[in-house]
């Protein structure tokens, strides 16, 4: 929906947007600490790529660990840098207006704090996986992770986007 210029307000986060920011920190300091941690214990051939149902398909060098890592890093900066920008930049597919503004703005932001949170936990888990797997502690990821994985961005959208006014 084309509209004019939208209205300009400043949305403060609140104190649950600073604790979603501060695990999404937290989360984004794991993705680098644990291949740290456990770098000189891997095998040379680590779990690069994952099928539909879990199991590793292909097998990089253990020096592909660090991927995941740096597209966590890259991702974390654009939707931190995303939500710092004024939402009145952003497009709405409902009608803004002085009176709504401040909460459809204020969703949006949470929905890019939630979606980078829900990232960061998907690289974490999957660099952990990573690791277990090339340790011999486990074969694959967990029958439940594509699942839970799709819940866990379509939530955030779906509650954002349509049931929180």
């Amino acid at each position: 929906m084309k509209q004019g210029k939208l209205p300009e307000i400043n949305i403060e986060p609140t104190q649950q947007d600073k604790i979603i920011d501060a695990l999404s920190m937290v989360l984004l300091a794991f993705l680098f600490l644990l291949p740290l941690l456990f770098y000189s214990q891997l095998p040379e051939r680590m779990p690069s790529h994952f099928n539909a149902a879990g199991e590793p398909d292909a097998y990089s060098s253990k020096s592909s660990i660090w991927i995941m890592p740096v597209v966590g890093l890259i991702t974390y900066f654009i939707f931190t840098f995303v939500h710092k920008m004024d939402p009145s930049n952003f497009s709405y597919p409902t009608r803004i207006t002085p009176e709504n503004a401040e909460s459809k703005y204020r969703n949006t932001l949470q929905l890019l704090r939630w979606t980078k949170l829900v990232i960061m936990v998907l690289f974490v888990y999957l660099v952990w996986m990573s690791i277990r797997i090339g340790l011999g502690s486990a074969a694959g990821l967990h029958t439940w992770f594509i699942w839970a994985f799709l819940a866990a961005m379509l939530i955030p959208i779906i509650y954002f986007g349509f049931i929180k006014k």
